[in-house]
């Protein structure tokens, strides 16, 4: 995923800001992957993440264009082949490593994973055929130094998203140690992971719907917030539930459920419930300068965060799985808080040129 934010440039995130310039977003898609996936490929080989350059490469340019494709039919509403597209490579890997358990012979998983992209991908240009961009949109493209603009932008803040998502258990397990790294992420597993399939189910929907409704969502927001913000409650709740259930069936190997990361994994699903609302509105309205500074309040809140955590990790008695969790909460409630008032900063001045 972080190799295909690398070789796109947030060009794939434009597509469905602008699908008015898909064929020429797809123009300029097809000739960077190569080049920018072989550099990629070489630094995957270099680090030891796979064999040699050229699998990396098959690697980065394959997951840069099942984003692409992933994109493209997204900012259509083409909805079964964007996650087909997204999604179909996955499949074919399972099937495979499977197949190859069942018979109980030994694979390079590096293999599988490139040959199953490209299956992926031939699958989506055969989808891309049958909806080629002059088909979809009359086509009256931006210029390529404004799409890149907003491209780069995205992918700034793509990267931060990775590394917020990301990052805690990297920050748990070399700190904390194994332990706590597998307390931390046992918890995750139960009670945090399971709200990204409605979170991303509605990020996945949002951007397109906002582009083509945006009085609308304005309206909702406006006149449905406490509601808004109870449902997103509603399910953070039910995450618990469901979690304490089916931890209490399986019986994991920490113990029982910590009541502490159960309440602090709450709070993080609620923001994350509520942050693709803004997220997909800014992604379709939001300027360079919008843009910037989200960039700019999001590397603060960051540094905020990251100097709490060296601050109090010195402090006896803090447990660091309780600290990263709590300021991992904070993160994304202050992510989702600026997120939501630069859709105001926005929507105020939209108002104001009409």
């Amino acid at each position: 995923g972080i190799a295909g934010i690398f070789c796109l440039v947030g060009l794939d995130q434009v597509l469905v800001r602008s699908p008015q310039s898909s064929k020429k977003i797809l123009k300029a898609i097809f000739v960077q992957v190569p080049i920018l996936a072989v550099i990629i490929g070489w630094g995957f080989s270099y680090f030891g993440f796979v064999k040699n350059w050229f699998l990396g490469g098959v690697i980065a340019a394959g997951s840069a264009m099942t984003l692409v494709f992933f994109q493209y039919f997204r900012s259509f509403s083409l909805n079964l082949k964007s996650q087909l597209s997204q999604q179909g490579w996955k499949i074919f890997a399972l099937l495979t490593v499977l197949l190859f358990l069942a018979l109980d012979f030994q694979i390079e998983l590096g293999a599988v994973v490139a040959v199953s992209i490209w299956l992926s991908i031939l699958l989506c240009l055969f989808f891309y055929i049958k909806s080629l961009p002059e088909n979809m949109m009359a086509q009256n493209a931006e210029s390529l130094s404004d799409l890149y603009q907003i491209g780069i932008r995205f992918m700034v803040t793509s990267l931060m998203l990775a590394l917020t998502v990301y990052a805690e258990q990297l920050v748990v397990n070399h700190y904390g140690g194994h332990q706590n790294g597998a307390l931390y992420f046992t918890h995750a597993t139960y009670f945090l992971f399971p709200a990204s399939i409605l979170n991303g189910y509605l990020a996945f929907l949002i951007g397109p719907w906002v582009r083509d409704n945006h009085d609308r969502f304005l309206g909702i927001l406006k006149k449905r917030w406490p509601l808004i913000v109870a449902f997103s409650a509603f399910f953070a709740l039910f995450v618990f539930s469901a979690g304490s259930f089916f931890w209490s069936v399986i019986g994991p190997s920490v113990g029982v459920p910590d009541t502490i990361l159960q309440i602090v994994f709450m709070v993080s699903v609620v923001a994350r419930t509520l942050y693709p609302l803004p997220g997909g509105y800014l992604g379709v309205f939001g300027m360079p300068g919008d843009h910037n500074i989200l960039i700019v309040g999001q590397l603060v809140i960051f540094a905020t965060v990251l100097a709490l955590f060296f601050f109090f990790k010195e402090v006896e008695g803090v447990l660091i799985v309780y600290l990263v969790s709590i300021l991992s909460a904070l993160n994304w409630v202050m992510r989702t808080a600026l997120s939501f008032s630069m859709v105001s900063v926005i929507a105020r001045r939209k108002n104001a040129k009409s």
